[in-house]
């Protein structure tokens, strides 16, 4: 396999890696009803990871936008994409691939020869 095989054949893994499992933020609603006083409270947690992209996608068209009122004790998820994150994932192998192609095709070939 050529040193041009080999590169894409690494990078083109990682970007297949990048997409597949999408970077997340959610936030969960709960509604709880305090027993001794009877007062309904809001709990609301953050939470953020890594997801497989048909898991995202299943979950954010189940989930809906924090910003409705909610029905009074009804709990709900919102999950959203961390788009700052992705995009730096995929600007990192958009500028290491070639970076790599140049000093390890081009540059240390010709210090072989």
């Amino acid at each position: 396999m050529s040193c041009t095989g080999k590169i894409l054949l690494v990078f083109g893994s990682l970007l297949i890696l990048v997409i597949s499992f999408v970077p997340y933020r959610s936030i969960h609603v709960k509604y709880e009803l305090d027993p001794h006083s009877l007062t309904r409270y809001k709990k609301t947690s953050h939470r953020s990871g890594y997801m497989f992209v048909f898991k995202f996608l299943e979950l954010k068209s189940k989930g809906k936008p924090v910003s409705q009122s909610p029905v009074s004790g009804t709990d709900y998820d919102s999950y959203s994409l961390n788009n700052t994150v992705f995009w730096i994932e995929v600007a990192v192998i958009f500028v290491l691939a070639p970076l790599d192609y140049f000093l390890f095709c081009v540059i240390f070939k010709k210090k072989k020869l």
